[in-house]
């Protein structure tokens, strides 16, 4: 129901915040999951270019931990620092 943290690769369908919490975030050291979510929010891969998406059609690789969380009615990832 709550966030997702995983000290390792995440890859798969992620749904964070699955009760509908928007304040929910993914935390991976590799992060590479087919698809996103973070409470009612689904991150459309499609309409970013060179997103943390675009690894899977091989365009960029993320490198390090990542995190995503919503931001101005979005899902984002940003690098971990």
């Amino acid at each position: 129901k709550g966030s997702i943290c995983v000290l390792g690769e995440l890859g798969g369908k992620v749904w964070a915040g699955s009760d509908g919490r928007e304040d929910a975030v993914v935390f991976a050291l590799k992060l590479h999951p087919e698809s996103l979510r973070i409470g009612p929010m689904v991150y459309a891969p499609e309409s970013e270019e060179g997103g943390f998406f675009a690894s899977l059609r091989g365009k960029k690789k993320h490198v390090g931990a990542h995190v995503a969380k919503i931001r101005n009615g979005m899902v984002v990832s940003e690098p971990l620092e």
